[in-house]
C-alpha cells in the first residue's frame, strides 16, 4: 500500500514538474473562426481541435514543441505561427461572409466556412498570403497527417 502511494505521489510530481514553465499555446493562440484569415504572417497554420478528442490530445504535444522552437527562432521557420480553434467554443453559425464562402469553394471544394468546420478534427490548415490574400494552401486531416507534417517542418 505504501509503495502504491509513493508511486502515485512520484507520478503526480513528475507530471507537475514536467508541465512547469511550458507555455499553453492552445490557450494563448486561441482565435475565433472569423479571425481565421487575419494573421499578419505570410504563412501560418490554424489547428482545429476539440479538447475531449483523444487524437487531438495526442497531436497537441507535436504542435506545442514546434511552437516552442518557432518562438525561440522565428526567422528560421517557414510556418511562423499556429493558431487554434476549439470546436466546442465556436458554434458553426458564427461565420458567414459570402466572399469567403466563394473563396473556400474555389480553394478546397466546400461551399462555406461552416463546411470547413465539419470536415472533422484534428485538422491543420496551412494558410499562405498569395497576392495579398490569405489562402488555404493545404489541409492536414487527422493525427497522422498533422504530426507527420509538423515533423517535416522542424
Amino acid at each position: 500500500m505504501k509503495k502504491t502511494r509513493l508511486i502515485n505521489i512520484s507520478l503526480l510530481s513528475l507530471i507537475l514538474l514536467s508541465s512547469c514553465g511550458q507555455k499553453d499555446f492552445a490557450k494563448e493562440n486561441l482565435i475565433k473562426p472569423e479571425d481565421f484569415f487575419l494573421s499578419e504572417y505570410s504563412k501560418y497554420g490554424v489547428y482545429y481541435f476539440q479538447e475531449d478528442c483523444p487524437m487531438c490530445a495526442e497531436t497537441l504535444p507535436f504542435i506545442t514543441e514546434y511552437l516552442s522552437k518557432v518562438e525561440r527562432k522565428r526567422d528560421k521557420y517557414d510556418l511562423k505561427e499556429i493558431y487554434f480553434i476549439d470546436a466546442k467554443q465556436t458554434p458553426l453559425n458564427r461565420f458567414d461572409i459570402n466572399d469567403r464562402n466563394l473563396f473556400l469553394e474555389n480553394q478546397i471544394g466546400v461551399t462555406n466556412y461552416n463546411d470547413v468546420l465539419t470536415i472533422g478534427y484534428p485538422l491543420l490548415y496551412i494558410v499562405e498570403n498569395i497576392d495579398g490574400l490569405n489562402t488555404i494552401v493545404d489541409i492536414k486531416i487527422g493525427k497522422a497527417a498533422t504530426t507527420e507534417y509538423i515533423k517535416t517542418i522542424w
